[in-house]
């Protein structure tokens, strides 16, 4: 939304803008599972999704899977 604004206010025509959502999360193993606070130091990427099979990188399919069987 931001950026969007940002463009328009330097007269961008909002024909020429295209708008994507990503559909993906990124997650990380905390050195302190029971810190979840800004700033928390991080100590690695997530295991890799069943199809992304990226460290750190879940598609929104995984996620939905991942909340639906309560994680």
């Amino acid at each position: 939304a931001f950026a969007a604004g940002y463009l328009d206010s330097l007269g961008v025509p909002p024909s020429k803008l295209t708008v994507g959502v990503a559909t993906y999360g990124r997650h990380v193993n905390l050195k302190s599972p029971t810190s979840h606070a800004i700033g928390t130091e991080v100590e690695s990427a997530g295991p890799a999704g069943k199809y992304t099979r990226e460290a750190g990188i879940l598609s929104y399919f995984e996620i939905c899977k991942m909340l639906q069987n309560g994680g």
